[in-house]
């Protein structure tokens, strides 16, 4: 729980003090996403794979903001929880490879800290106190009640079907919810 909570509440920071930040992105500016991406060209076995990106620069910089808050937000509830955290752990595999890939000895550079800590959650869940484990416990409830009585039936199964669509679609429900 502590580690959802710290991860989940650093990713929805850096991505509202890259939203809020207009210096990430004006091109001038050394902090920008600009300048980021060209320092990471100049200085990673990468630049090749990074330097076409310098004119999408803006665009790219949005997308990871959005990206880590959706991490974040999804790791602080612990809704899809493990996909959250591969999503974390891709992303910052990324800054890894680019941005911190310099830093010596490599373990001054927080983002391989931070890819072996998603990898927690990606492989074991978010835990007990996370809305995945709600509606896993409520599917488990209705299945319950669902083969009540009916034992391996096709009504059975047919029972059992329309209960993980229906938190199927519950999940997606708050997912969206939230987003918007």
């Amino acid at each position: 729980l502590l580690l959802r909570a710290f991860l989940g509440v650093t990713f929805v920071f850096a991505a509202v003090q890259k939203l809020s930040n207009r210096g990430f992105f004006d091109s001038g500016n050394p902090t920008s996403i600009q300048s980021q991406l060209r320092g990471s060209a100049s200085t990673t076995p990468f630049g090749s794979l990074i330097a076409p990106l310098l004119h999408v620069a803006v665009p790219l910089g949005i997308v990871i903001a959005f990206a880590e808050l959706a991490v974040g937000i999804g790791t602080l509830i612990g809704l899809y929880s493990r996909l959250a955290a591969a999503s974390g752990m891709l992303i910052n595999l990324m800054f890894f490879l680019t941005v911190s890939y310099n830093a010596s000895p490599y373990y001054n550079g927080s983002d391989i800290v931070f890819f072996f800590a998603w990898s927690v959650i990606a492989f074991g869940g978010a835990g007990a106190l996370s809305l995945d484990a709600y509606f896993g416990a409520q599917r488990a409830r209705e299945t319950a009640l669902a083969n009540a009585g009916s034992g391996r039936s096709k009504a059975g199964a047919e029972r059992v079907a329309a209960v993980d669509r229906r938190i199927a679609v519950a999940k997606v429900g708050t997912a969206g919810l939230i987003g918007v």
